[in-house]
């Protein structure tokens, strides 16, 4: 910044030019009041000239200036080095994400493709900055770098990145602060500190344009990869809601054979079973299982994208614990949970598929993993946290975040009288508009936790 403000007071020459551009990397230096003339030079030495307009008689118009210069920014780029592998790393939650007009997901931006996208609320919704992800992993990695690909315009480039880290999704530090995106194609961020817990969230703050849209093909990490210690849980197939049997043999029970050279099939001969498809399996210990891997057959249109997580003590009265788990876009993930699964049966139910069309999903293996030693039973639960309300108190309207779609919410008074309620349809950040309520103390319930909502 120092460089810049002696650029900015004078024109560098000799050793101090030499240096500007050898060393701090000026590019090129326009001096606007050269006497006359519309072709301007540039003083750099490197030879960008420019043309300039309504310069005046004999010399610019207004008072003299120090001139107009571009440095260089960019940061040094290592091609040879290998991004860290994302397939244990999953969308937890995002602020919008376009699936009605076409499917961009959130989920997009680890899948490892940079053909597919992430895209901002755009059809019958809008929403504007700030656009915001946020992403659990499964294991200790060291990200000192990212790198974000765009093959749009700057329309839809951001320019403004806030990073913070949580240990347990609900105490959040700041990593970078507002640091500055350069309009490229594939915007580099080199980290002062690391990312090192396990939830991170990444928060766009400001379109390069001031545009409302986001737009992101791939985020690539990089730095330090390290594996947390597993130890595997023992499994045994209990039942499924469906399988293939009439075409192939298409068990459930093959997801628990240890071969991958057999599936679990989904029914699809005849009249195809639509999802969601459910398996059941025996967790004779009761271990606290962290982790799921699961593998997939490598096809987008038989490959699940989300799913919930049940328990029971008996085989019989399951209770939900976790909802609409985002499963990695990859066809072999690491699942970490937020919450531990510990019971001795355990159902997931896949919910739809990666395309978020089609009825059919075929799963070669799922195993269970519980960490070693006290490091880690399981990423914290955002059962209560993460669901926020505010302001509170307010006057016109609340803002509540963790959603999921599916959800629903519901406003009463004190008394007990439905004042209103709400279906959430995408995953993230609802505002609720309150005008013309009284004043007074109100409740607003969701599934997963009640607020008192003070309106003034």
């Amino acid at each position: 910044m120092r460089d810049l403000q002696n650029y900015a007071t004078h024109q560098p020459e000799g050793e101090e030019l030499k240096k500007a551009r050898e060393e701090q990397g000026l590019k090129l230096y326009y001096q606007f009041n050269q006497s006359s003339g519309l072709e301007v030079q540039d003083v750099s030495g490197n030879g960008n000239k420019a043309t300039r307009a309504n310069v005046g008689p004999d010399g610019d118009a207004w008072r003299d200036s120090a001139g107009v210069f571009s440095l260089d920014f960019s940061e040094e780029d290592d091609d040879q080095a290998k991004p860290l592998d994302t397939r244990s790393y999953r969308v937890l939650t995002c602020s919008d994400e376009e699936l009605e007009k076409r499917n961009t997901p959130a989920d997009y931006i680890l899948d490892g493709d940079v053909k597919t996208s992430w895209h901002s609320l755009y059809g019958k919704v809008r929403k504007s900055y700030p656009h915001s992800v946020t992403i659990l992993r499964a294991n200790k990695d060291r990200i000192n770098k990212l790198k974000i690909y765009t093959n749009r315009g700057k329309n839809y480039r951001a320019d403004l990145l806030t990073i913070e880290e949580s240990a347990n999704g609900y105490d959040w530090q700041v990593v970078e602060e507002e640091r500055y995106l350069a309009d490229k194609s594939i915007q580099t961020v080199s980290l002062e500190s690391p990312i090192k817990e396990a939830y991170f969230r990444l928060t766009f703050k400001h379109s390069n344009a001031n545009a409302i849209f986001l737009f992101i093909n791939e985020i690539a990490f990089y730095g330090e990869a390290e594996a947390l210690k597993r130890t595997e849980v023992p499994l045994t197939y209990s039942s499924c809601s469906d399988e293939e049997l009439d075409k192939e043999n298409g068990a459930g029970r093959n997801a628990f054979d240890k071969n991958e050279q057999t599936l679990w099939y989904s029914h699809y001969n005849d009249n195809p079973k639509a999802y969601k498809h459910s398996i059941t399996f025996e967790n004779k210990n009761s271990q606290a299982i962290a982790l799921f891997r699961i593998k997939q057959k490598e096809a987008k249109e038989y490959a699940a994208g989300k799913m919930n997580i049940l328990i029971s003590d008996n085989g019989k009265d399951f209770k939900l614990l976790s909802q609409n788990i985002r499963l990695p876009y990859h066809y072999d993930v690491l699942l970490c949970l937020d919450k531990a699964a510990k019971a001795k049966y355990i159902k997931l139910e896949f919910l739809n598929n990666q395309e978020h069309k089609g009825d059919f999903l075929a799963i070669k293996e799922i195993s269970a993993y519980t960490y070693e030693g006290q490091e880690l039973t399981s990423a914290p639960s955002l059962e209560q946290k993460v669901l926020r309300c505010y302001p509170n108190p307010t006057t016109d309207y609340v803002i509540v975040e963790g959603l999921y779609s599916g959800e629903s919410l519901a406003l009463y008074s004190l008394s007990g009288v439905l004042v209103q309620t709400a279906e959430i349809k995408h995953d993230g950040t609802l505002r609720l508009n309150l005008q013309g309520l009284a004043k007074g103390l109100y409740i607003l319930r969701s599934e997963r936790g009640n607020f008192k909502l003070e309106v003034r």
